[in-house]
């Protein structure tokens, strides 16, 4: 049985995962910097299980870290992967946005970031060239970061409005029965050089097929994330 290592939540818990690995100053800097960004922006969004979206960015890029220790773009990459996301209040528009993660990250990370949105949502078939064009790849490890790490200590199971029922996007069911069809894109992590993002799927499945959760626990106000109750 693979003994997996928890994924960072908070900035000081993925500074400590990545100082073992020896990455430059310069790129500790800009991923300090990232985390930052990230704090502020959204600071008034939570996930729909409650858990502030902050800590969801640092999640995916410990996660993005795990898979790919020696890439730095790539891991700030995921710490900015939501902002060019229009519920996310990261500048008045797509020009203001881009030229702050220019200035707080780079080129190499801010095409990434774009990238990463231009590919939508997270599909079954991989993408061309997903193994071996190197941007490609960290775009696929990020969207399977992405949505493993809203997985991660039953986050789907806690989302949903009272009014919601199974079948609306954003509700528990929807987004637990949709995480878990998603085996076959998983089974292509080990493909992408990220073999620990299917354990920690699997890890989950079995986790959720012990039975369901509390539902008492659902907040009936919030889908997917927001500022405020809907």
């Amino acid at each position: 049985m693979t003994t997996l290592p928890p994924v960072a939540q908070t900035a000081p818990q993925l500074y400590c995962q990545l100082a073992p690995l020896g990455l430059a100053d310069a790129d500790l800097a800009r991923i300090r910097e990232a985390c930052l960004l990230g704090a502020r922006v959204t600071s008034s969004l939570l996930r729909g299980s409650g858990k502030p979206f902050a800590c969801h960015l640092v999640g995916v890029a410990s996660l993005v870290a795990e898979s790919r220790p020696d890439d730095p773009d790539a891991i700030v990459a995921a710490l900015l992967h939501a902002m060019y996301q229009d519920r996310v209040p990261f500048g008045v528009d797509r020009n203001e946005r881009r030229f702050r993660l220019l200035k707080v990250a780079g080129a190499a990370v801010e095409a990434l970031v774009a990238r990463y949105e231009e590919a939508g949502p997270l599909e079954a078939v991989l993408p061309p060239d997903s193994v071996a064009d190197p941007a490609a790849c960290a775009v696929r490890v990020m969207q399977l970061a992405d949505e493993l790490e809203d997985a991660i200590d039953g986050g789907p199971w806690w989302h949903g409005r009272a009014d919601e029922g199974p079948a609306v996007r954003g509700g528990a069911e929807f987004r637990v029965g949709r995480f878990l069809d998603w085996g076959p894109c998983y089974a292509q992590a080990p493909a992408l050089g990220a073999p620990l993002l299917l354990d920690r799927w699997q890890a989950i499945r079995d986790c959720w097929a012990a039975g369901r959760w509390p539902v008492a626990f659902r907040s009936g106000e919030r889908t997917s994330f927001g500022a405020e109750p809907r």
